[in-house]
């Protein structure tokens, strides 16, 4: 059933929502098989309006969202069914630079790429391109299929470099396939987690499940994984640090810990998801050295960041920049 919201606040299900299910399955099995199709294009038509890459009445952008959501959840229950009929699906562009990203039906990250026809981070990487500067490092902890490493790649160009972390080998590999897919040469690919200290942690990695972008440092995982400091890790990098992207599912705050010296000398942009389950605004900011602004990122490409404070309780991406970079 799909969950509707109403203007209330409320949620209620809606009787046509089975109906909806099925016939948004129907139009991922057949975008799947047949790539351009109608079914595909039909898919591509509800995210570009969804995500504001096209202008769209509000009632409309309202529907294609929930749309979106119906496709996402059918995606996932095919792979959890076993029911897909094509497992690779080939390169798709990312929305960025002429970039693609080598997609697969069996992991919903770059899936939704494939049948979206674009990455739906577009708003992150507009900040890239604002604050990852030409000549510069940036990093990406947290690589995952290296979508935004590749972006960042691009920001920062040959004259740049991209550092990138990602522990779980078979996810590992396929980030290094993208980059070879796109021809990049100036990231720098670490097989290894950041924390707060050097040495081996637990890690539950999870490579087969369908999201798999979210594995994570805990104590009761399924692997044993490499583990360093942001600061040790570029102690001899030449380069500034324009810019650093964090997405570690909850153990931001600990690669923040084992990075200070980093942010107080290169004074970088700070791009990371916030896990208020798992640490506060105030913690974060703690760690910040002075004059640092927060914002809550825009979810769509239309919309404005908005300013953070300490009441901030929900999971978002943050955008955290020091105010002199602000004013350029």
């Amino acid at each position: 059933m799909i969950d509707l919201r109403l203007s209330s606040g409320r949620s209620r299900k809606h009787p046509i929502g089975a109906l909806v299910g099925t016939a948004c399955a129907l139009l991922v099995q057949r975008s799947y098989r047949h790539r351009g199709a109608i079914a595909h294009r039909c898919i591509q038509a509800i995210g570009r309006s969804w995500y504001g890459l096209r202008k769209t009445h509000p009632l409309c952008r309202r529907l294609c969202s929930h749309l979106k959501d119906s496709i996402c959840s059918a995606q996932e229950a095919l792979f959890r069914a076993g029911q897909l009929k094509v497992s690779e699906l080939g390169p798709a562009p990312i929305g960025f630079a002429g970039l693609k990203a080598w997609c697969s039906a069996t992991n919903i990250n770059s899936a939704l790429v494939y049948l979206l026809g674009f990455s739906d981070n577009l708003a992150m990487f507009e900040i890239y391109r604002r604050f990852a500067a030409p000549g510069t490092v940036a990093v990406d902890v947290g690589a995952n299929l290296g979508i935004h490493a590749l972006v960042l790649a691009a920001c920062v160009g040959k004259g740049g470099k991209v550092h990138a972390f990602e522990p779980v080998p078979s996810i590992c590999a396929r980030l290094a396939e993208n980059l070879k897919l796109n021809g990049v040469a100036n990231v720098e690919l670490h097989p290894e987690a950041l924390g707060n200290a050097s040495g081996e942690v637990v890690f539950d990695a999870n490579p087969s499940d369908f999201n798999i972008g979210k594995g994570r440092v805990t104590s009761q995982g399924n692997v044993i994984v490499p583990i360093d400091t942001l600061d040790e890790c570029l102690r001899e990098e030449p380069l500034p640090v324009s810019l650093i992207k964090i997405d570690v599912e909850g153990h931001e705050l600990e690669v923040l810990k084992g990075g200070v010296d980093t942010l107080e000398k290169q004074r970088p942009v700070l791009v990371m998801e916030f896990n208020p389950s798992e640490y506060s605004l105030r913690e974060i900011r703690q760690l910040i050295p002075h004059r640092y602004a927060f914002f809550e990122l825009a979810e769509r490409l239309d919309e404005e960041a908005v300013r953070g404070d300490d009441r901030l309780r929900h999971r978002c991406d943050l955008l955290i920049a020091p105010c002199e970079r602000l004013r350029r």
